[in-house]
């Protein structure tokens, strides 16, 4: 029995063992289920968080999932060092300190994860070669360039991303700094068939989720002011202006409340609750930047010193009452470029010294403290793209430029005998729309002398000796009557004086200057409507430009007898069609002009249009053309995808155009041919694309680094 009985005790604990042994090996599933389970979970949760930083925008969101990722990862090193990869480089966006913190946790806790532990070497290496060149003094790198670059938009308070408008669609955009990712937030998909619609300027809200932008469309008549959100959301319209009422967003609150807008010439804050406006002040011609103070009780902006004056002064008025005061006060030009980050000075863009450099003024209650200290040197069609937290100055380099050439023609054949050659030579990189004079003797074009002028015209008209190289200038004459763009000049056939479209007091007209006399007389003041194209007959006695009614949007040729003022329509154009600038010829015959991609003559006089040829195929028509000097064809500029811009001829009988074997890359603005038909002078250089440059270390440090522990 006590055999038996010792046996079953055995039995009975080999079993409790067996069960025991079970039991564990169960626990130890469900154990590792649950770990597997758990890894999987946060692996979830680290791809929502790395969604709300990257995709949301939303740093401070994401680095609070990062830490609660963290604090559950302890045994998932691989998921715990991503985590903590990811919270550095949030807390740089912020430009706060603790950064640093985390990236040397990660090499102390987690160095055996290579990529990660690499990658938080990297970056901490980079944020000490900062502080290096911190000590260095003020310093400039360039952070964008390219031939799809833009400079339309602004940089985002937190220095992560750059708004843009991105012209391969005409859509807004933004760009990653940091990994060149390139993302479109609008999409015209729905658009009106044939319509042209386009952003314009595009500001941050103060936490970089929001985009506000100035949304323009021809067909439809409007100029809107749009939100859209970083995380993709469909925009949605603040406020529906047109052009009688045209919208230019200008900044945003730094409460978030308000959109600081232009509407006109009026100054107002637009809310981003209800869209409601509130008008401040009517300011008359304002300039393109116009910017809060950072605590929101001041805005800057710069206008002309004097009615008439291509000179600018820099202004600061109340938000709370709208007064206003004089900030920079000279004899030269001075345009705003932002407030600082801290609010203790304005940087601007100044032309006291000769030529163009940053300046940076302290202010104190909205008031100048002391005078201004110059930073460096700027470029001349520098376009600023704000401010970052921490301190860095974005901006633009326009790539707009041109230059005044010519060919030559063989006689007979009309084939081009060999390359371009430059024949102005001074002001170079800022010369545009040349015009051989009808007895050939001189040559009149456009010169840009400073940023005032319009991009793709100038403010000064200069006229060249093509016998002595002489250049008569009268940028003098224009600047004292205000002039801020002039284009297209056009002799008169007496050789005595020049006609040519003119911008002055914030409106556009016809002006004729007398080259003996320098006298500048209005010919058409355009007032609410578009003119432009001015032509003069071949007896001198009449002019004839084309006028586009902003509130009909009918586009109508007018001639006007230049003693009587008396004027004829010749011809009424329907909605659908676009015609462009005409042209006399040189025996006053005919009449060209060129709408869309179809080339059409008619007699000056009136009367029905003819086609006399379409561009089909891969072919873009320039609307760069002028007629040759025998009155029988017409020269013109097309592009060929993959070849460039060439020379055509064009007979006007109907006949098919020829290449005359002038090949450009860059775009050509202009041409006009020489009364001896064998000489065509032209303009061309990059008119468009920019270089993005960033400018730091230049505020005090102390003011830096006080408003970084702030944040």
């Amino acid at each position: 029995m006590k055999t038996k009985s010792t046996l079953r005790t055995r039995i009975a604990a080999r079993g409790n063992s067996v069960l025991a042994a079970l039991a564990l090996a169960v626990l130890l599933l469900i154990a590792s289920a649950s770990a597997n389970q758990s890894g999987e979970q946060l692996e979830v949760e680290l791809k929502a968080a790395m969604h709300k930083e990257l995709v949301d925008g939303n740093l401070e969101g994401a680095i609070a999932d990062y830490k609660s990722i963290l604090s559950r990862a302890a045994k998932d090193r691989a998921i715990a060092s991503k985590a903590l990869l990811q919270m550095g480089k949030c807390y740089e966006w912020l430009g706060v300190g603790e950064a640093k913190k985390a990236y040397e946790q990660l090499l102390r806790d987690y160095s055996d994860q290579r990529e990660a532990a690499a990658e938080a070497r990297s970056r901490l290496q980079a944020m000490q070669s900062v502080v290096d060149q911190k000590s260095q003094g003020p310093t400039i790198r360039q952070v964008w360039s390219g031939p799809d670059t833009d400079a339309s938009g602004a940089v985002s308070p937190d220095g992560r991303y750059l708004c843009f408008a991105d012209w391969t669609t005409s859509d807004l955009a933004v760009r990653d700094m940091a990994t060149g990712e390139v993302r479109r937030l609008t999409s015209k998909e729905g658009s009106p068939p044939g319509s042209y619609e386009a952003p314009g300027a595009s500001i941050w809200a103060p936490d970089s989720r929001q985009i506000a932008y100035h949304w323009y469309s021809d067909d439809l008549n409007l100029s809107d002011l749009r939100l859209v959100g970083l995380d993709g959301s469909k925009p949605r319209v603040l406020y529906h202006g047109a052009y009688q009422d045209w919208v230019h967003t200008c900044d945003w609150s730094p409460d978030g409340r308000y959109i600081l807008a232009k509407l006109g010439a009026r100054f107002g804050l637009i809310s981003v609750a209800d869209g409601s406006f509130r008008a401040l002040r009517t300011i008359s011609q304002p300039g393109e930047v116009v910017r809060f103070s950072p605590d929101g009780r001041y805005i800057i902006y710069d206008t002309p010193q004097t009615k008439g004056s291509v000179d600018r002064d820099i202004h600061v008025m109340s938000v709370e009452d709208a007064a206003d005061r004089l900030l920079v006060e000279h004899a030269t030009d001075d345009s705003v470029l932002g407030w600082t980050p801290d609010g203790k000075s304005v940087l601007f863009l100044s032309y006291r010294t000769g030529s163009p450099c940053f300046w940076l003024q302290p202010v104190v209650e909205g008031k100048p403290e002391g005078s201004p200290r110059m930073i460096r040197a700027a470029y001349r069609r520098t376009v600023p793209l704000g401010f970052t937290r921490d301190g860095r100055f974005f901006y633009g380099e326009l790539k707009v430029g041109s230059d005044v050439y010519t060919v030559r023609l063989g006689a007979g054949t009309s084939k081009v005998l060999g390359p371009p050659e430059k024949l102005v030579d001074r002001n170079e990189g800022f010369n545009y729309w040349p015009s051989y004079s009808p007895d050939g003797k001189y040559l009149a074009y456009c010169s840009q002398r400073d940023d005032t002028g319009y991009v793709m015209g100038g403010n000064a008209l200069c006229i060249l000796n093509l016998e002595t190289g002489q250049v008569q200038d009268f940028f003098r004459e224009f600047r004292r009557l205000g002039f801020n763009a002039i284009a297209r000049p056009h002799w008169s056939p007496d050789n005595r004086s020049i006609v040519f479209n003119g911008g002055k007091d914030g409106s556009g007209g016809i002006y004729r200057v007398d080259i003996q006399t320098g006298d500048i007389i209005p010919v058409v003041q355009g007032g609410t409507d578009f003119t432009a194209g001015p032509a003069i007959s071949i007896d001198a006695k009449a002019l004839l430009y084309q006028r586009r009614n902003k509130k009909s949007n009918l586009i109508q040729f007018v001639t006007r007898n230049i003693e009587s003022g008396d004027e004829k329509i010749i011809y009424t154009f329907s909605g659908a069609e676009d015609p462009l600038f005409p042209e006399i010829s040189p025996d006053g015959k005919w009449l060209c002009y060129p709408s869309r991609d179809v080339f059409y003559v008619m007699p000056p006089s009136g009367g029905e249009p003819r086609k006399i040829f379409e561009i089909t195929g891969q072919e873009e028509l320039a609307n760069r053309y002028t007629w040759a000097a025998d009155s029988k064809h017409i020269l013109f500029m097309s592009k060929e995808q993959g070849v460039g811009w060439q020379l055509w001829r064009l007979p006007i009988d109907g006949g098919r155009p020829e290449v005359l074997g002038l090949v450009l890359r860059t775009t050509v603005a202009s041409l006009s041919a020489h009364p001896d038909g064998q000489r065509i002078a032209f303009s061309h250089g990059p008119l468009g694309g920019a270089d993005i440059w960033v400018m730091e270390n230049f505020l005090p440090k102390n003011d830096v680094e006080k408003k970084q522990g702030e944040q």
